[in-house]
């Protein structure tokens, strides 16, 4: 079991590592990345059953990052854990594999992942009612 204030040391290091990637790569959403270290770091750390050198696991927990422009956290958390070798500083640099959002072009993301929050049938009805309510906002006013 790992402690509490090292777990807490990680999510510190994850926040500085998604604030520097975000802020080299000129763009991104390093509030968000920030908002998520603690949970990322307790998962990854703590909870989650992954082995970092087997990106296809069969008895590995899944992970689903579904707000995805805090994937600069998912990079900082594997590149910690060993899981991938790419800098986190190298995000969203043309010859890295580390977007934006998640991508399957990292092992640890499959292509049926990276796309949940559009595949996501809850997903699309949740977005279809919020943009039919402000539909009729706008046409009462």
């Amino acid at each position: 079991m790992v402690e509490d204030a090292a777990l807490a040391k990680m999510a510190q290091k994850l926040r500085r590592i998604s604030l520097v990637s975000t802020t080299e790569a000129g763009s991104g959403h390093p509030t968000t990345c920030m908002s998520a270290a603690d949970i990322m770091s307790v998962l990854f750390f703590e909870e989650m059953r992954w082995d970092p050198s087997d990106p296809t696991g069969r008895d590995a927990d899944v992970f689903v990052l579904s707000k995805g422009h805090a994937a600069p956290i998912l990079w900082a958390v594997l590149s910690e854990a060993g899981a991938i070798r790419e800098n986190p500083n190298t995000l969203r640099q043309v010859d890295s594999p580390l977007e934006g959002h998640p991508t399957p072009l990292v092992p640890w993301v499959p292509w049926h992942r990276a796309r949940w929050d559009r595949a996501c049938p809850a997903r699309r009805a949740w977005r279809g009612r919020a943009s039919s309510t402000a539909a009729r906002a706008a046409s009462t006013a």
